[in-house]
């Protein structure tokens, strides 16, 4: 078999098999699907989940219902390697990268006198591989060109989701490619991963962004199948009720308009 026909047929496979497999918040609810895709207000996105280097291993992990105190502020470096301040704070937008994004697009900074490009030339020149690989000056400039380019696109031609490209492959790209958040006892969208692209779409001030949820609290699961008040006043069930709704709606619309022809 060619290489290329292995490809196509794990891409055939690869999604139903992720169907197939058994999800721990499918003990709660079979109401959830692990990998809808909820649109989400950014501003909503502040704090910081507290799990370890939390993009690593999405598949495994989406759909995951944990206990813990990982969803509180905890004072130690999930990222080791980098500056603390890097990709860690009280707050997403007080993020070495989200402060230094906003100075090139917003204060029109070059990238050389951001912070966050001072600090990998700094992690670069002591023998480390950082910020997407980046292990020589060149690879940064590279990475920088990429980001003016991502700005530039999502201004002109708004955010598109990754399953649009015709290089996605459905449920993988909707996965691997999303602005991804876990779920704190409490109801609380934590940042996860996809920080560029959050970065860019509150500098842009968007009304919306696609998320896909990767660790759920236990408590939050537990309340959330036990009080239909805390569900409907946590951040995702009101998002998830408002698309529910407007795709009602939606199917309404379209059976009067049908009717009346």
């Amino acid at each position: 078999m060619s290489s290329k026909q292995t490809r196509s047929l794990y891409w055939k496979t690869v999604p139903k098999v992720l169907r197939m497999r058994k999800y721990d918040i499918e003990d709660y609810t079979e109401n959830i699907d692990p990998f809808q895709v909820f649109q989400v207000d950014p501003t909503e996105i502040s704090k910081l989940t507290g799990r370890e280097y939390p993009h690593l291993h999405r598949l495994k992990l989406i759909g995951s219902v944990q206990g813990g105190e990982w969803d509180q502020k905890q004072e130690r470096d999930i990222y080791p390697g980098y500056p603390y301040d890097f990709y860690n704070a009280e707050r997403f937008e007080e993020t070495v990268l989200y402060q230094s994004l906003q100075e090139r697009f917003v204060d029109e900074v070059a990238w050389e006198d951001t912070k966050l490009v001072q600090q990998v030339l700094e992690l670069i020149d002591q023998g480390h591989s950082v910020w997407h690989g980046c292990s020589s000056r060149p690879d940064v400039s590279e990475q920088c060109a990429k980001l003016d380019a991502l700005y530039t696109s999502i201004q002109k031609t708004g955010y598109r989701h990754p399953a649009d490209s015709k290089k996605s492959w459905g449920i993988i790209a909707r996965t691997l490619n999303q602005i991804v958040v876990d779920i704190g006892r409490d109801g609380d969208l934590l940042f996860a991963d996809g920080r560029h692209r959050l970065a860019i779409a509150k500098i842009l001030g968007l009304d919306t962004v696609p998320v896909v949820v990767l660790v759920r609290h236990r408590q939050y699961m537990n309340q959330l199948v036990s009080d239909s008040a805390f569900r409907d006043q946590t951040t995702l069930e009101q998002y998830d009720e408002q698309a529910r709704n407007c795709v009602e709606y939606s199917k309404s619309k379209k059976a009067s308009d049908s009717t009346t022809q």
